[in-house]
């Protein structure tokens, strides 16, 4: 009996192709319900000092938008950064989010 090798590695690429997609469209749920939220109390120090608390759930991004698989309110905004990258780009302005920002966010 001849086997065709083309055709033997063509099946197995769809097998395991549809058996990732099938694992990724039963555990995407499960996923999205234990997601981290971008959420919580912000905490500030200054060199050699204690931490500070700041609360920030009156805060713009900080009102909590969402509930947690716990129940818990949450704030949760994570698509923000797309959207303000996307009205930037359409508005010809520099994005708020860049990588200049980010650096200089890291470095301090």
């Amino acid at each position: 009996m001849e086997v065709n090798k083309n055709s033997f590695i063509l099946e197995n690429k769809r097998w395991v192709i549809s058996s990732l997609l099938f694992s990724i469209l039963i555990l995407l749920p499960v996923l999205i319900l234990i997601s981290n939220f971008f959420s919580g109390d912000l905490l500030v120090s200054q060199k050699d000092s204690d931490w500070e608390t700041i609360n920030n759930d009156s805060m713009l991004l900080g009102i909590p938008n969402k509930t947690d698989a716990d129940g818990h309110k949450k704030a949760n905004y994570r698509g923000i950064g797309l959207s303000e990258m996307i009205d930037s780009i359409s508005n010809n302005r520099k994005a708020r989010c860049s990588l200049e920002l980010s650096i200089h966010v890291l470095e301090i």
